[in-house]
């Protein structure tokens, strides 16, 4: 971490310390910026399967002995796509920030081997470079699949969702005198 890195005393540590600092902060700003893509993605995806889940609804709704009117199956629709989305969402900025965590580990064994091996400032912040290409590469990959594998999976989760917020509406309403169900 950069509070270790401020131990340094010369002014070529100085250079180490602000030059993996700058990576850390390379790397973490590739990992917003691809996680915002990937959202900004899942949400246009999102509009997809809001088809799939309003049928989903439709189709539980219809097996239930009570009925549901129109604006209680879009409020469970929107309550269905705004849990989903957040779910996704923490999915991949869990992702996310566990790659940043990893790639800063690494950046921070590169400069502690290094420095270690005694070799000079300017091979440190070459190694330094090269590591936070690789990260940044890393993070760049490690994002994109987890975001195919949210999408490959999205109607199924969605599905378990809606099904969850139905039994959720139905638990928490007052459905006395509705087709049969009994207080």
């Amino acid at each position: 971490m950069f509070e270790e890195v401020d131990d340094y005393r010369d002014s070529d540590s100085g250079a180490v310390g602000e030059e993996l600092q700058s990576a850390k902060d390379a790397v973490e700003y590739v990992e917003m910026d691809k996680v915002f893509k990937a959202e900004e993605e899942l949400l246009e995806y999102m509009d997809k399967v809001e088809k799939n889940i309003a049928l989903k609804i439709k189709t539980l709704v219809e097996k239930l002995p009570i009925s549901m009117t129109d604006k209680e199956r879009n409020s469970v629709l929107k309550k269905s796509i705004k849990i989903i989305e957040g779910l996704e969402f923490k999915k991949l900025e869990s992702v996310g920030g566990e790659a940043v965590d990893n790639a800063e580990h690494n950046l921070d064994e590169v400069v502690e081997k290094d420095e270690h091996n005694g070799k000079i400032v300017k091979h440190i912040i070459s190694d330094i470079d090269d590591a936070e290409l690789k990260a940044e590469n890393d993070v760049v990959k490690i994002i994109k699949d987890e975001a195919e594998n949210i999408i490959l999976s999205l109607d199924e989760d969605a599905g378990h969702v809606a099904e969850d917020v139905i039994k959720d509406f139905v638990g928490n309403s007052d459905v006395s005198g509705n087709k049969g169900i009994k207080d």
